[in-house]
């Protein structure tokens, strides 16, 4: 009895993290999904700021993680992310986060007036 396995399109890359480093980067990092019976060969990364369109980041990337650079500060983006395979693309999946504040920022945790105490 031999069995026959149909390759179709991966399913989306879950689950998709993105982690802000600083004023101007996130790290995004994914597990892959269903790989459709055909190894994945790369992930495709699109890119939009608050309510903008989608823009293509990287079309082909091979490995699991990738830092976004460049990015402007306490700006929201949401990051689509799609498995590729020998047959297609899969949906994308999507996360929402925000840069960091600029960090010319300076927290005081107490003041003290001269000569009191």
């Amino acid at each position: 009895m031999s069995v026959l396995l149909q390759t179709v399109a991966p399913s989306a890359p879950f689950p998709i993290s993105a982690i802000p480093e600083s004023s101007t980067d996130i790290q995004l990092s994914w597990r892959p999904g269903f790989d459709g019976h055909s190894s994945i060969t790369g992930y495709k990364l699109e890119m939009r700021r608050e309510s903008g369109a989608y823009v293509v980041l990287e079309e082909n990337i091979v490995v699991m993680s990738y830092t976004v650079r460049n990015l402007n500060p306490y700006t929201t983006y949401t990051f689509k992310i799609s498995a590729r395979n020998a047959v297609g693309l899969s949906p994308g999946a999507s996360v929402t986060n925000r840069t960091l504040e600029d960090g010319n920022w300076c927290y005081l945790s107490s003041v003290k007036s001269p000569g009191k105490t």
